[in-house]
């Protein structure tokens, strides 16, 4: 009894693990713009394109947000990055 119910607990986990592998292969690659958010499917290109690039969809989109307005400009910190990250004072 408890072997079927340690066992019965994996079993969606598997079958949501199949059905991502069945949607994985089926499907084509995409490409999608990080400033537009395009999708461009079917053509050659779309493998010969860099994998995503987490940093530059957040540069991106904090871009956005700062246009309509959603999120205050930084603030002007002044001074060199490397002082500051050493904990040394700007001269």
């Amino acid at each position: 009894m408890v072997l079927w119910f340690v066992l019965g607990s994996f079993l969606p986990m598997v079958a949501a693990a199949l059905i991502d592998l069945v949607l994985y292969l089926s499907l084509p690659d995409v490409g999608i713009c990080y400033r537009c958010k395009a999708h461009h499917r079917d053509f050659e290109a779309v493998a010969g394109l860099a994998s995503f690039d987490l940093e530059r969809h957040e540069h991106y989109r904090f871009v956005k947000a700062r246009a309509e307005g959603k999120v205050a400009p930084r603030p002007d910190t002044g001074g060199d990055a490397e002082h500051r990250s050493e904990g040394k004072e700007d001269p």
